[in-house]
């Protein structure tokens, strides 16, 4: 049966001869049909005022369109039915059985991703048809078969007298021991195995014979918390357990409700970028699953860990990736224990004109060309056009901006050796690097962090470099403290680097200038010390751009002011740029 999506819920639809006396209270128009091949002509209708008993009509293939809300038709199937059933009933379901039981649950669920292994674990059988087989137990004894269509429609197999499904054991209870360490609750049958298998392969990697319990409600998300409560003893009984109901309204209405049965100090939520551990698997994103447990949120608002869990959080810890540098800043990659570390931002603290554009550049050249990670720059300086000629003047080795003329610069340009040079460039790492279309809108800290989320969920972004903060968020103190906390838990949940740009305060008159390449701190960055509380990595670089000695003049003098993830504060290789060559070399 098909199904449609519609204000954060899924319904099925079939066309009916039925007509609607509310066909008068419109909801929503001009909406795909899930029955025909129009994109435009479906209009979906309530019965009442209230928005209530909706249905469709598609003005293309003229017809009305039942709508059945699947968690309602989920949650209804499950009630306990008082019709006995009939011997004839009996017989046909019980030999139902026998013949889904004869299928091994020893093959993958291509579908969605899922091992054998998992299949195997959580007893599913899948017929020729696709139809999927979950048990329904009591006491651990099998009670009934839940049957699950390609279509997504589900009806239950009766082991003898119906069962109430709202009573009866969640599925995969069964399988886990009572008294473990961790217990996760999905959403459903499929995300059960789903994150089961995640974990699994999390702690197969540490060679360790280890397994998180999973199980699922087996009435749908919207009674899930009625099915915990009736199994709240097996539930319980475990030390810490985590609520990770699908990515929608539905489901985080559900979560609140299972948050009430449950007792706040162990119980923590899971959340979700993906709609739920099924897509995470359908995405090649296991181990983002495993990086949502241990991220998960503390109902209470305070979490303990017991001296048992430690070694598991070092390890952890210890597999974070590093972002190596160039080569003519190795000397600084010892100095950071290996580069920047995924999973916090930095701050690069620099006078204005010392070369910070030529510099993030020619880091920019190396991420993509030398690293596994994708880059995106969001400038708040520069037009795209801008700072791709900056960069392509750090992959020609020439300066492109230095060119005097006009006709120069675009004689240089369109010389085939270059152009070739720019396109094979492109060509080869196109999927390497993208760089922030602004267009008219000005930039405050909202939309930066939207640009954020998208380099990540849309362009798998690894490393953003945001250059330079004080034109992307602003100074205000308020707005950038509320804005630091926030690049903190984005770029840990996120497992990213952020690289921000900040500027420093003019020079106090009387003072050395800041052109002269004069000693400067941490505090000298321009309203943003909430960023450099907060960060991962701070670092600072100064030159004396007005010195008589052309080396001195090109000579860059960079400090580590700060490194949570390891490394030795303190000076730096200096750096040396070249004009010739338009490069930079290690002193």
């Amino acid at each position: 049966m098909e199904t449609i999506f519609y204000d954060d819920k899924e319904y099925f639809v079939k066309n009916t001869s039925k007509e609607y006396k509310g066909h008068k209270y419109l909801q929503a128009s001009n909406l795909e049909c899930p029955l025909c091949p129009s994109s435009d002509a479906f209009t979906v209708y309530a019965n009442d005022e209230e928005g209530d008993e909706l249905h469709g009509f598609c003005y293309s293939h003229n017809s009305f369109v039942e709508m059945i809300d699947v968690e309602e038709q989920e949650e209804e199937l499950s009630k306990p039915n008082k019709t006995a059933l009939t011997r004839e009933e009996l017989e046909q379901q019980a030999a139902k059985i026998k013949s889904v039981l004869k299928i091994l649950p020893d093959k993958p669920f291509k579908e969605r991703r899922l091992s054998a292994e998992a299949n195997k674990r959580y007893g599913i059988r899948t017929d020729q048809q696709g139809n999927r087989y979950y048990a329904v137990t009591d006491g651990g004894k099998l009670s009934s078969l839940k049957v699950r269509y390609p279509g997504k429609s589900f009806t239950f197999i009766y082991n003898g007298a119906k069962t109430d499904i709202v009573n009866s054991e969640m599925f995969g209870q069964c399988r886990f021991n009572k008294g473990g360490k961790y217990l996760i609750i999905t959403g459903g049958e499929e995300d059960a195995p789903a994150y089961w298998q995640a974990m699994k392969g999390y702690y197969t990697d540490l060679n360790k014979n280890y397994e998180v319990a999973v199980i699922s409600p087996m009435t749908g998300e919207s009674s899930a918390h009625t099915q915990i409560k009736n199994n709240f003893e097996y539930v319980n009984s475990f030390d810490n357990i985590y609520i990770c109901m699908d990515n929608d309204k539905a489901g985080k209405q559900a979560a609140e409700r299972i948050k009430e049965v449950l007792p706040d100090y162990k119980t923590f939520v899971i959340k979700l970028d993906l709609k739920d551990p099924c897509d995470y698997l359908k995405a090649n994103r296991s181990k983002d699953l495993v990086t949502a447990f241990w991220n998960a949120e503390s109902v209470s608002g305070l979490s303990f860990v017991k001296p048992d869990s430690l070694y598991d959080m070092i390890i952890e810890e210890s597999g974070r990736e590093k972002v190596s540098f160039p080569d003519f800043a190795k000397g600084l990659q010892k100095k950071s224990a290996g580069g920047f570390t995924l999973g916090g931002y930095g701050v690069l603290i620099a006078p204005t004109g010392v070369g910070k554009t030529t510099l993030t550049a020619t880091f920019v050249d190396h991420f993509i060309r030398n690293t596994p990670y994708k880059t995106c720059v969001i400038s708040g300086e520069m037009t795209p056009a801008e700072y791709a000629t900056s960069l392509f003047s750090t992959v020609l080795g020439h300066r492109i901006e230095n060119i005097e003329s006009t006709e120069e610069r675009l004689a240089y340009l369109k010389q085939p050796e270059v152009a070739k040079h720019i396109k094979e460039y492109n060509e080869k790492y196109q999927d390497k690097y993208v760089i922030l279309q602004n267009g008219e809108e000005s930039f405050n800290s909202k939309r930066i962090k939207t640009a954020c989320e998208v380099a990540v969920k849309r362009h798998d972004s690894k490393v953003i470099i945001l250059d330079p903060i004080q034109f992307l968020v602003g100074t205000d103190t308020e707005e950038v403290a509320v804005f630091a906390r926030w690049l903190k838990a984005f770029s840990s949940a996120n497992g990213v680097f952020v690289w921000v740009v900040s500027h420093i305060r003019k020079s106090v008159a009387g003072t050395k200038s800041n052109s002269t390449g004069k000693d400067i701190g941490e505090d000298d960055a321009k309203g943003v010390g909430a960023l450099i509380e907060n960060s991962s990595h701070n670092m600072i670089v100064t030159r004396n751009k007005e010195a008589e000695d052309e080396d001195e003049r090109n000579t860059l003098k960079v400090l580590i002011t700060k490194l949570r993830f390891g490394g030795t504060t303190g000076p730096a290789p200096d750096w040396r740029y070249i004009p010739e060559t338009h490069r930079i070399v290690e002193v």
